[in-house]
């Protein structure tokens, strides 16, 4: 009977049976399964076939219905595509949006449904690029590990100069993230090279950018900023507008770290409103996070903690990881500043979660030293004691001067606490001699205050033992 009525018709008369629901939304009908199960029960119990020509059937009407198609509908009518077993028509309908879907919070979606693709079949022209898309996505998440490893499958099967270039700069910013600086720089200059080669001015500004952040995460700044200006200039040359924000983005970072604050804050804010203008809302989330903590540098905290609240509330929106732990980071030292220890807790907490997720050992380190210097407020000096052990095999597996410091300094702060003057003195002064070498401007400020608190303490105690 069905089979004869049309399908308005027979929409009604799955509604009057209460299996679907048809409502009108944005003066269009839709009609949904009123239960899942409805919906599981229904799908399994046709014949894969009989799916196969659906799912086929309804990629092509969307294809006709909607030609200039939204990021959500294009992604509908991909994975229509693959579950039609057209992998080829799935992968080239995300492909040129690849960017647009990372860089908007919808990174997870892209890599398993480009994961699905790969497991089924493509073709060899389109391997090269499958492998660099995932690679993409990947590392938007979090997933290093995995980026390298696709990076590296698309370079063999890439024989265009110019992909090529763009290969090494992404192998040389994965190996940045898994702390392996040696490997980041050596791929960096490798495709600064062959852009060079190649003359394009686009590249180029990677791969001074590239280099720039390798250099300003070991503490050599004068290399960072020499590579960053250049990749400034570069973009500006090219008119890539996404580059030149980036570049911007990460010049704020070397000079908030040299105390140059207000510098720090123009460049910050030139890549937020750029990045807001493309609608780039994970970007928009890191460019606020740095904002935050060059407003947390210079004691402006109320502004702080409104830039922090939204990087971190958006990272967990959008199901960006490393914005999230980076942002519980920082809202944990806020509120160890705030005396709001038992938050401080939780955020530290969280953020050595998300930190082991990522298998981010420069976060990790943060965490665990930003939560013994809240055990430490609290008097837990032997929690605080087991955090700073963590604190500090993580900052040498992540090779981070920075934040051994850090927890160098903490360690200090710990002993005297203890009543240990001659460790706490011993860990202080190795706080500011690490550090000095780094140059981190808040960092190297807090050390230089801890050691001449210590020493104050050490003064009065010979003082008092000689009365």
């Amino acid at each position: 009977m069905m089979g004869n009525l049309s399908v308005t018709h027979q929409l009604m008369f799955l509604q009057e049976r209460d299996l679907i629901r048809i409502s009108d939304e944005s003066s269009e009908h839709y009609a949904r399964f009123k239960h899942a199960l409805v919906h599981d029960a229904t799908y399994n119990s046709m014949l894969s076939s009989r799916r196969i020509e659906l799912h086929r059937a309804v990629a092509r009407a969307i294809a006709q219905l909607y030609p200039e198609r939204d990021l959500e509908m294009t992604l509908l009518l991909a994975e229509h595509w693959l579950r039609a077993h057209e992998y080829n028509a799935a992968f080239s309908e995300v492909l040129p949006r690849a960017q647009d879907l990372i860089f908007t919070g919808r990174g997870q979606a892209l890599v398993q449904l480009l994961e699905a693709v790969r497991a089924s079949q493509v073709s060899d022209y389109n391997q090269g690029a499958l492998e660099r898309t995932l690679g993409d996505g990947y590392k938007a998440l979090g997933m290093y590990d995995r980026a390298a490893q696709s990076y590296q499958n698309s370079l063999s099967l890439t024989f265009d100069p110019s992909m090529q270039a763009q290969l090494l700069f992404d192998l040389g910013m994965t190996h940045y993230f898994l702390s392996d600086y040696k490997q980041a720089l050596k791929y960096h200059r490798e495709s600064l090279t062959l852009a060079e080669r190649n003359g394009e001015l686009l590249q180029q500004a990677r791969a001074n950018g590239g280099l720039g952040v390798a250099y300003w995460y070991v503490g050599d700044f004068a290399n960072a900023k020499t590579f960053l200006l250049q990749s400034r200039d570069l973009s500006l040359r090219s008119g890539d507008l996404v580059q030149l924000a980036m570049a911007h983005l990460n010049l704020a970072n070397v000079l908030r770290d040299t105390g140059e604050y207000q510098a720090a804050i123009d460049a910050a804010e030139n890549a937020l409103a750029q990045y807001k203008k493309l609608g780039h809302t994970v970007l928009v989330a890191r460019a606020s996070m740095i904002l935050g903590t060059c407003y947390y540098s210079i004691g402006d905290l109320r502004t702080a903690l409104a830039y922090y609240e939204a990087s971190t509330n958006a990272g967990r929106e959008l199901g960006d990881p490393l914005s999230l732990a980076v942002g519980l980071c920082n809202l944990g030292e806020l509120s160890q500043d705030l005396q709001q220890y038992d938050q401080a807790v939780e955020y530290f907490a969280e953020a050595i979660q998300q930190s082991e997720r990522l298998k981010n050992d420069y976060l990790l380190a943060f965490a665990h030293t930003g939560l013994a210097q809240t055990e430490l407020q609290q008097m837990h000096l032997d929690d605080a004691l087991v955090n700073l052990k963590q604190a500090i095999s993580a900052a040498e597996r992540a090779n981070s001067n920075e934040r051994l410091g850090a927890a160098y300094r903490v360690l200090a702060q710990v002993q005297m606490a203890r009543g240990d003057i001659e460790s706490a003195h011993a860990y202080a002064r190795q706080s500011v001699e690490i550090l000095e070498q780094v140059g981190h401007a808040l960092e190297l400020k807090r050390a230089r205050e801890t050691y001449e608190r210590i020493l104050h303490q050490s003064e009065n105690q010979i003082e008092h033992q000689a009365n």
